[in-house]
């Protein structure tokens, strides 16, 4: 059976178009999101519906299976004034 593509979302879409970045398809939109360490949601105001966009910190780590602490690579810088609106 072969795995369905979604299409790109509509919120997404709105903050892939103010990165000028592109993606074919829903899991390659939040590919893309996870790289550069944000979390895009959405939320409606009123009959809109708006990206609501979360700017994780760029340090980051992880604990492997003993529990240790493990450094890994921090997450790009990126220019967020495009998406200044969005940043909750």
């Amino acid at each position: 059976m072969a795995i369905r593509a979604y299409p790109v979302g509509k919120t997404q879409k709105m903050v892939l178009d103010a990165l000028n970045l592109t993606a074919d398809d829903f899991d390659q939109a939040n590919r893309i999101f996870d790289e550069l360490g944000l979390v895009v949601t959405s939320e409606r105001q009123g009959r809109a519906t708006i990206p609501v966009v979360e700017v994780l910190p760029r340090e980051r780590g992880a604990f492997n299976a003993y529990g240790e602490g493990v450094e890994t690579e921090p997450y790009p810088e990126i220019d967020t004034a495009a998406l200044e609106q969005w940043i909750k």
